[in-house]
């Protein structure tokens, strides 16, 4: 976490730390923040697949309703990535 800024608690005799402390709340903000690239890159992903299954269900013969099944899966998940 190197957005974050650490605390030294060294220079306090009633503490022998060797690892850094950091802010809850500085720390729940580079979460919060981190969190919502990840579900923007699931979004992005979920729509690429649903992309695919449906160039899939348009150029197979016999196949049609497992690719249409998977593109209407993939919709329902990036639907619940977008929201987050």
């Amino acid at each position: 976490m190197s957005e974050l800024k650490a605390i030294n608690l060294n220079s306090m005799d009633c503490y022998n730390i060797n690892e850094p402390i950091y802010l809850k709340s500085e720390a729940d903000k580079v979460i919060a923040e981190k969190d919502k690239v990840i579900a923007h890159q699931k979004y992005k992903r979920c729509l690429a697949m649903a992309r695919c299954c449906n160039r899939m269900f348009s150029s197979t013969f016999g196949k049609e309703r497992y690719w249409q099944k998977w593109n209407r899966r993939w919709l329902e998940l990036a639907e619940k990535f977008k929201e987050v």
